[in-house]
């Protein structure tokens, strides 16, 4: 500690070797000399975050890059397109096999093994077939489609239009599927129930 002199009441007080000569006198300041200690910053109240609320960093939710989509969307386009073909074509040979049938029992071209009740159950068959796969084949043409005209102009209907028809495609897809799962369940338990009936 050392004294120093104020030059402007004549008071002497006591400062921190330390601190430089530059003090102020406390007598002249209101008694609060400066002893160096550093004031303690005022505390920013703490504001409560709602339970489950995301917390904020201050950036921009990450997006990705118009330029990754359209390429993702171009290579995915070729196969949708070629799955949809490939439905075609087998809805194409259901009905072609389903008109055969058709003419065979007309002209009565049938076998013992198999009469013309059978060969008219089995063409009715490959119809109902043909109509269960032109639904997902139509979706599948028309998200390629809604593809390609977002390729050619990007724009958010084109890409709403592409995401509908994949919705669309896969939720006929798990329709067809549950109604099949209940179809083979039915028929296990009526072929279980007539297995023991039978064996009474």
């Amino acid at each position: 500690m050392s004294t120093h002199s104020c030059p402007t009441c004549g008071n002497n007080f006591s400062v921190p070797d330390w601190l430089d000569g530059s003090a102020e006198c406390p007598h002249c300041s209101g008694g609060s000399a400066s002893t160096g200690s550093v004031a303690p910053a005022e505390s920013q109240p703490i504001q409560p975050t709602a339970v489950g609320a995301p917390a904020t960093s201050g950036h921009a939710p990450s997006q990705l890059p118009s330029n990754d989509l359209a390429m993702i969307l171009r290579q995915t386009k070729p196969w949708v397109r070629f799955m949809s073909v490939l439905a075609y074509i087998g809805i194409g040979l259901m009905i072609l096999g389903s008109i055969v049938l058709f003419v065979l029992v007309g002209a009565g071209m049938f076998s013992s093994d198999m009469g013309p009740a059978e060969l008219v159950g089995v063409a009715v068959g490959y119809l109902i077939g043909a109509l269960l796969y032109f639904f997902p084949a139509y979706y599948l043409g028309c998200y390629a489609s809604n593809i390609q005209g977002y390729l050619t102009n990007p724009s958010q209907d084109h890409l709403a239009k592409a995401l509908l028809s994949q919705k669309s495609f896969w939720k006929y897809v798990g329709v067809l599927s549950l109604v099949v799962l209940v179809v083979y369940g039915v028929l296990m338990i009526v072929a279980l129930v007539m297995g023991i009936v039978s064996s009474l």
